[in-house]
């Protein structure tokens, strides 16, 4: 079970297996990918994406939801680099993410976009 990490103030969402089902493997009208990372048998993060055509131009990519235990801010980058491939092997030239406000999934996206472009 992921709990966003929230400081004081903040509003969080506990993602358990029921929650990530219905926002995301049973949405009407959305299709989401979704990728997993375990270290020894144990679920350490995972990373939802998805694709949204647009018309006559490319398609957008989405990284939707990443999460990673605060023990393994690594699974974060890899999740992130593995969602990407995916979204690059779909067409897509332009992926966005909503930045959370704090934990350790937070450094994958810095660390990829100085290293490296779509």
């Amino acid at each position: 079970m992921f709990a966003a990490h929230a400081r004081a103030g903040e509003i969080s969402v506990r993602r358990d297996a029921r929650y990530l089902q219905w926002r995301y493997r049973a949405h009407p009208a959305e299709s989401y990918k979704t990728v997993a990372c375990e270290r020894d048998g144990r679920l350490c993060g995972y990373c939802v994406s998805k694709v949204q055509q647009a018309g006559d131009r490319a398609p957008r990519g989405y990284i939707v939801d990443l999460q990673v235990l605060p023990d393994a801010a690594s699974a974060g980058r890899l999740l992130l680099s593995h969602a990407l491939l995916r979204l690059r092997e779909q067409g897509v030239r332009v992926a966005m993410s909503w930045e959370r406000p704090a934990g350790p999934e937070q450094s994958a996206p810095r660390k990829h976009s100085r290293n490296r472009a779509l």
